[in-house]
């Protein structure tokens, strides 16, 4: 997943392809170029697939969205149509409130947490 669906990922693969240094973020403001628009569906598709995946040996309730990728407005209704066509009983896609700090969130959840015990 790292190499497909990550920003890292998508910048080297998305540099590669167009021949210059392009940040992943920048990638999704050149959609309308069919390679990069194979490039992303394909990033897109692979991680709605690992979901559906994690979502059948899991069963969650609940898929929560962070991360770089999170900030495609694309990616919740392709993840659920995704997890609608392959689970039993698909869980609800959403955002993270906090995508950017959720690791930041934690540790601190967690830091509260052993101060109380």
């Amino acid at each position: 997943m790292e190499e497909y669906a990550s920003g890292g990922g998508l910048a080297r693969r998305g540099s590669a392809l167009l021949g210059r240094d392009t940040p992943a973020e920048d990638l999704f403001g050149i959609r309308g170029d069919p390679r990069v628009d194979r490039l992303l569906d394909g990033a897109l598709d692979a991680l709605a697939t690992a979901v559906a995946n994690l979502a059948i040996a899991l069963d969650p309730e609940r898929v929560v969205l962070g991360g770089g990728m999170a900030a495609e407005p694309a990616l919740p209704s392709r993840i659920s149509a995704t997890l609608a066509a392959a689970v039993p009983f698909p869980p609800v896609v959403e955002a993270g409130r906090f995508a950017s700090d959720a690791a930041l969130v934690g540790a601190l959840a967690l830091a509260v947490d052993a101060l109380r015990a």
